[in-house]
């Protein structure tokens, strides 16, 4: 008799868990998926040494540029070592003109007149086609 009272109990005492456990599960809200992730532009700051400056235009360039060393990278590529030749970024207006009075453009604009030799501490980035460019010049 103890023994079919001892099994009752157990059984009910067990019943009574798992139907609290199936309440949560029905009440908690679903889980929500992450958020996707958002598009970075990969960049490099890096420390570069001017090899040659081609002007193509009024106001485009192309610069090739040793990097003596890479600083800080998010999603970078440019490495200790390479050589890259990237093309300046401008900020435009809103008819798709160069800014000529952006102090961007205008840092940009010197480097026109860059000699080999000269060192340029700057931010370039590189396109899904391969193309660096360079958008950021520090004095």
């Amino acid at each position: 008799m103890r023994t079919l009272l001892g099994l009752f109990l157990a059984f009910a005492l067990l019943s009574c868990c798992s139907s609290r456990v199936s309440e949560k599960s029905h009440t908690e809200s679903p889980r929500q998926a992450p958020p996707p992730n958002a598009m970075q532009q990969n960049s490099s700051e890096i420390q570069g040494v001017v090899d040659s400056v081609l002007v193509t235009g009024d106001t485009d360039f192309r610069i090739s540029l040793f990097v003596r060393s890479a600083a800080q990278q998010q999603n970078g590529f440019a490495a200790q070592g390479d050589h890259v030749t990237a093309m300046p970024q401008f900020v435009l207006t809103d008819s798709g003109a160069i800014d000529l009075s952006s102090d961007r453009n205008k840092v940009l604009l010197k480097l026109r007149s860059a000699k080999a030799g000269d060192v340029v501490h700057c931010k370039i980035s590189l396109d899904s086609k391969g193309q660096w460019h360079l958008y950021d010049v520090s004095p």
